[in-house]
């Protein structure tokens, strides 16, 4: 039996996959189209990240009968986060909003950031980023466009390069929101998500499920049910801004 876990999937190998007397094929944070899907057997997948692309009501797993894991709402959850940094910086109207147009589970975190920003009262501006050496540049083009903020989107590239997010954010002044807590813990100033910390356990109980003889179709996606919103006191010290006493007694954690 062989069961593969993957942190990211390239087109080039999906024509492995039919090919592969895999069991089960376990992708982590990367959201997955019908073009993966199809290539795997349709009662041997899971995924633990649906991303916003699972099952969204009726029959559980209907929308994707190969498919099932457990969704980080990545899109979804935009709002809460533009409200969050709205609330921390009352004065804020320009916000800068990495995002690669690369990583499909980014683009509708982009698309929603345009549809609620302006209800915020926010304007937002595209910082479109697919490879790290981009990153220097964009940050610097965000400031000179009038950007007073960031909002980092959640996908593969700023996972990898999260302390390098938190300081050029630092240089260039620009108090940022994230949407999980590790980026917090790498120098993100605020960060408003699902519990990182159950992603594996959450994972491994679907694992355990299917290697025990359960089907996909018949696992229902889940929506997570604990958020955690953290600040990070020592970026805000170091950008001289004082967190409202009224958003700082709604974390769940405060790194100072």
């Amino acid at each position: 039996m062989r069961v593969a876990v993957s942190g990211g999937f390239p087109r080039s190998r999906l024509s492995w996959l039919g090919k592969s007397p895999m069991y089960l094929l376990q992708l982590q944070r990367t959201p997955l189209n019908r073009e993966k899907s199809d290539h795997v057997d349709p009662h041997r997948f899971h995924r633990r990240d649906g991303s916003d692309y699972g099952w969204t009501g009726g029959k559980p797993g209907a929308a994707w009968g190969n498919i099932t894991g457990i969704t980080n709402m990545a899109a979804i959850l935009t709002g809460k986060r533009l409200q969050l940094l709205k609330e921390t910086i009352p004065t804020v109207s320009r916000i800068a909003v990495l995002w690669d147009p690369q990583a499909p589970g980014s683009v509708p975190q982009w698309e929603e950031t345009q549809l609620l920003a302006r209800e915020l009262g926010l304007q937002p501006y595209s910082m479109e980023v697919s490879s790290v050496d981009k990153y220097e540049t964009a940050f610097k083009e965000a400031v000179a466009a009038g950007n007073t903020a960031l909002w980092v989107t959640l996908n593969p590239l700023a996972n990898s390069n999260q302390k390098k997010i938190a300081n050029l954010a630092i240089d260039n002044r620009l108090p940022s929101i994230c949407a999980r807590s590790d980026y917090s813990e790498n120098g993100c100033m605020m960060a408003y998500g699902p519990g990182y910390g159950n992603e594996g356990k959450d994972g491994a109980r679907y694992v355990d499920r299917i290697l025990k003889g359960a089907k996909p179709p018949d696992i229902p996606v889940e929506q997570p049910v604990q958020f955690e919103f953290v600040i990070n006191l020592k970026t805000a010290k170091a950008l001289s801004l004082e967190i409202p006493p009224m958003v700082l007694a709604r974390a769940d954690d405060v790194i100072e």
